[in-house]
């Protein structure tokens, strides 16, 4: 009996309408600070452990576009002073390469020194979160609702930065998210690079042919005649 109601029960909590992502975050975050963990029982522990965690999706989620817009062109100014080409991009004087490589340059370093970080990290937060803003807005508003976390998420953005056709991100990006509720990273990387591999098939590499050891002659292929028998000389005469 009490099997069947705790069933009905989750039901129904199933069934219950979720409030917005930023109201979760926003309760999460004064259950954490103000509750004493030392007076809750387990469940509620467990709650607010999964309510916690869908907080700081959020949070991620909402940082993303923060970090893409710092790569727009003359947010970054300091570039100017370290090229002597001018960063700034306008109208008549489009960004040269060169100036838009060093103001990403400059930006990744930005975001190291503020995170405390590598420069090389820095710039992968500003890849990924330019991919998350721009080419998947799915895998970013289940980030915000707390549906996915930012371990995921990059996971499936580092997969989608591998495709060397943009337009093929929309369909791994649909398929990837049908993947998530229920796998565990480890079961989801597995499987994010089964997709790539669906998608983006590359070509059989040559077989390659076992080395042949010192002394002894190659072995004939099929595309290879056999070299002709070298003829043994012939017997010497009797003295």
């Amino acid at each position: 009996m009490n099997r069947r109601r705790s069933r009905k029960d989750a039901r129904k909590f199933k069934d219950r309408p979720m409030p917005p992502a930023d109201a979760c975050a926003t309760t999460a975050l004064k259950a954490l600070t103000t509750l004493d963990p030392t007076k809750l029982h387990g469940s509620t522990l467990v709650d607010g452990i999964v309510a916690g965690h869908r907080a700081i999706s959020y949070l991620h989620a909402r940082m993303q576009p923060w970090l893409a817009e710092l790569l727009s062109p003359e947010l970054i100014p300091t570039a100017e002073g370290l090229l002597r080409h001018g960063a700034a991009a306008h109208a008549d004087h489009p960004e040269t390469l060169r100036a838009a490589a060093a103001r990403r340059t400059m930006a990744a370093a930005e975001v190291a020194a503020g995170l405390v970080v590598s420069h090389i990290t820095g710039g992968n937060h500003l890849g990924r979160a330019t991919v998350l803003v721009q080419d998947l807005p799915n895998t970013l508003a289940m980030l915000e609702r707390g549906a996915l976390d930012m371990y995921r998420a990059k996971m499936i953005a580092e997969r989608a930065l591998r495709l060397d056709n943009p337009d093929l991100i929309p369909a791994f990006e649909q398929r990837a998210l049908a993947l998530v509720p229920g796998r565990s990273p480890g079961q989801l990387e597995k499987l994010l690079d089964r997709i790539i591999i669906d998608l983006h098939p590359r070509p059989n590499p040559t077989p390659r042919t076992a080395p042949t050891p010192p002394g002894r002659p190659a072995a004939p292929t099929s595309n290879t005649p056999c070299p002709a028998s070298t003829p043994t000389s012939p017997p010497k005469p009797p003295s």
